[in-house]
């Protein structure tokens, strides 16, 4: 497909590699290519990325321009083969409206011997919100300054020096996030959670795991109702509280105000509350 009829933007800077690997259902061949697209971030109010196998990471940095690199990976047979299943691979980023769109498909019917996986890193100035999917790998954002949806499948999810609303579900892997978040909602089933936020102002949201511990670090400033729940585990509680209560697998204490409303569970855990700083 041309650039001009699919929509991509910006221009395939790639070399296709070739090479013997058996770590992934053992196709006896793999190929590999890098593509790139560039748009004008003027323009982008939202950044969209789905890909079904692969990892996904955001990085805000001070640039103009809104940069996605693809990394593709397509196993096949042999040689011809796998090559042939990188041109069945529709992989690039299009603009609709002020929404930024990186995604992949089967260009055509995917052969059982096929495998793929597209990885994509995406730079951008920082202020666009981001939602990222994918069902096996992990998902990386930092410095971002608006809201960040992050799910995944298999994989970790980590939020590094972010603000705005946060939300982050896995069903296996870790979540870690620090930053200034308004509003959070973490949520995984197998895993732990870290966090540490600094926010000066109300904080409210949900944080929630099945299998494993929580540790949140509320700062000084955080105006909010804490309210934390554990089904197997203990909790520690190693920061000052306004007002608080405690018993064995419950704890609930105000800090500023008690103006938010923030819930912490896990059902086979401990739960940790400190200062971060």
């Amino acid at each position: 497909m041309s650039a001009a009829r699919t929509g991509f933007l910006g221009l395939l800077l790639g070399l296709t590699g070739c090479h013997l690997d058996f770590d992934w259902d053992d196709p006896d061949f793999w190929v590999t290519e890098t593509r790139e697209y560039t748009v004008d971030a003027d323009h982008i109010r939202e950044i969209s990325c789905t890909t079904h196998n692969g990892a996904i990471e955001v990085r805000a940095v001070p640039r103009e321009e809104v940069l996605v690199v693809a990394e593709i990976k397509a196993g096949g047979d042999n040689e011809d083969d796998a090559l042939e299943c990188l041109e069945s691979l529709d992989v690039g980023a299009e603009l609709e409206g002020d929404r930024l769109i990186a995604k992949w498909k089967w260009d055509k019917r995917r052969r059982s011997q096929w495998r793929a996986s597209v990885a994509f890193t995406i730079l951008q100035p920082g202020s666009a919100e981001t939602e990222l999917f994918t069902h096996n790998g992990k998902i990386v954002v930092e410095g971002l300054h608006a809201d960040a949806e992050a799910c995944t499948h298999n994989g970790a999810i980590y939020l590094n020096d972010c603000e705005g609303n946060w939300r982050a579900e896995t069903h296996n892997g870790r979540i870690e996030a620090s930053g200034t978040p308004h509003h959070l909602d973490m949520t995984t089933h197998n895993g732990p959670i870290r966090l540490a936020v600094n926010t000066d102002g109300t904080v409210a949201g949900r944080i929630e795991t099945h299998n494993g511990s929580v540790r949140v670090g509320l700062s000084d400033g955080a105006n909010t109702q804490v309210t934390c729940h554990t089904g197997n585990g203990g909790i520690s509680i190693s920061r000052g509280f306004n007002h608080s209560s405690q018993r064995r697998r419950f704890f609930e204490g105000e800090l500023g105000e008690g103006e938010g409303r923030m819930r912490i569970e896990t059902h086979n855990g401990s739960i940790t509350l400190f200062d971060p700083n």
